[in-house]
């Protein structure tokens, strides 16, 4: 097996190491890891470290802009965009409380617009309403 070196916390090879991977440990130590979302997390972990490699930015200069950007461009055409949030508002939240990476908690601004689950809207939402 080849040895996997990771250069500024982020992973360079297709399995995630250093920070990354110290989180999934983290994830499933802590009991929030339910066995049908490990996978999504992973997904999510590994698209990230890819997006930071090929803008080649590292974790202790994220910024919102960054998430931000990172979430609309992976994952604009996905049915279920929050699920993918929170999967990274939770390594956010490591990253920054256990870690100690970074200088503010970014996880508390990575927030969603909320949902109408109704057929028809209510007549506040409609831009002509009379």
């Amino acid at each position: 097996m080849e040895n996997i070196v990771c250069d500024d916390l982020i992973a360079t090879d297709d399995d995630l190491c250093g920070i990354f991977s110290d989180y999934l440990k983290f994830f499933q130590r802590c009991g929030t890891a339910q066995h049908n979302r490990q996978p999504l997390v992973r997904n999510t972990l590994k698209a990230f470290n890819d997006f930071l490699l090929s803008n080649q930015v590292s974790l202790n200069h994220l910024n919102i802009e960054i998430i931000d950007r990172f979430l609309f461009e992976t994952y604009q055409a996905k049915n279920s965009p929050q699920s993918y949030r929170t999967a990274l508002r939770g390594f956010l939240r490591y990253l920054y409380h256990e870690a100690g990476i970074g200088n503010k908690d970014l996880s508390s601004l990575l927030i969603v617009a909320p949902k109408v689950s109704r057929h028809k809207p209510p007549k506040f939402l409609y831009h002509d309403a009379a």
